[in-house]
């Protein structure tokens, strides 16, 4: 997969219809984070994987204009961590510190979960654009991201599912591939215990998320994970990083300071400088239109 093609999200189902699979490839939105907030390592790793589930859960949501916030804030050196997901495929992340890192981990690896840390939560806020945002919670396992997920899934949404995320990153911070999965036990099945075993047995003899990815693009991932249960593909489609910040939006979110606040600012005489969280734009707003 060239750098040059789209990013896209996958959904199958197995023949009998009883396990889904949605599957990200998110390497182009990684790049594009890499670059908008001059992250480090191990914090583009952190915030590529954050991306690809935020996309898979937005993707959940179906009604238009719904959107997906999720909160990561694990007291580790990176801060908080910040991702929201629509429905028509758009992500867009934040960092409180995204050039923060560390060493490798004792295996080699990214220390993803030691730069997020552990002392906290991961929140899931549902916005369907209508009535109340549904809005779960759960403590972080591990902080490596994909394991905090799946946990949410268990205790908050008590639906069996197998969570991968993955992000390769070279030795010059170039994103080489970047993905994740979410594979899921449907109602009904009628030996659950059996094909959760299955399910299992496909995860253990995959290979990495990114490994699959490298192979054979998210067809490889749908293979393997519902290797010999007939799958059907579902949907395909194309996934943006997309920021939906704007001028306009900048000014009625002053709008709705307290009416002394924003006299402060106005008789200050100084023009404000506001630069967004996700994308970096930058938004002058002088004394008068506040």
């Amino acid at each position: 997969m060239s750098i040059h093609e789209q990013d896209k999200l996958i959904r199958a189902i197995s023949g009998d219809g009883y396990a889904s699979l949605t599957a990200v490839t998110t390497r182009n939105i990684t790049a594009r984070i890499r670059e908008i907030h001059a992250s480090s390592r191990t914090a583009t790793a952190a915030l590529g994987r954050l991306a690809a589930a935020a996309c898979i859960m937005g993707e959940a949501l179906k009604a238009q204009g719904a959107s997906v916030t999720c909160v990561i804030d694990g007291k580790g050196p990176v801060g908080q961590l910040i991702a929201v997901a629509d429905s028509a495929g758009n992500v867009r992340v934040s960092a409180k510190n995204p050039t923060a890192d560390l060493p490798l981990a004792p295996n080699g690896k990214l220390n993803v979960g030691g730069l997020v840390g552990t002392d906290g939560f991961l929140s899931v806020v549902r916005d369907f654009g209508v009535g109340e945002p549904y809005t779960g919670y759960v403590p972080l396992v591990s902080g490596e991201i994909a394991e905090d997920f799946a946990a949410y899934f268990v205790q908050s949404e008590q639906v069996g599912s197998a969570v991968g995320l993955g992000a390769l990153i070279g030795g010059d911070e170039t994103v080489l591939e970047t993905g994740g999965f979410l594979l899921s036990l449907l109602p009904g099945c009628p030996e659950p215990d059996r094909l959760a075993e299955r399910l299992e047995e496909n995860i253990k003899n995959a290979v990495a998320v990114t490994e699959m990815l490298h192979s054979g693009g998210l067809d490889a991932v749908v293979s393997r994970l519902l290797s010999g249960m007939s799958p059907r593909v579902l949907e395909e489609r194309d996934i943006f990083y997309k920021c939906s910040c704007s001028r306009e939006r900048t000014l009625n979110m002053l709008s709705s300071l307290p009416e002394p606040d924003r006299a402060e600012l106005r008789s200050s005489g100084e023009t404000l400088e506001i630069t967004c969280d996700f994308c970096d734009a930058v938004y002058y707003i002088a004394p008068n239109e506040l």
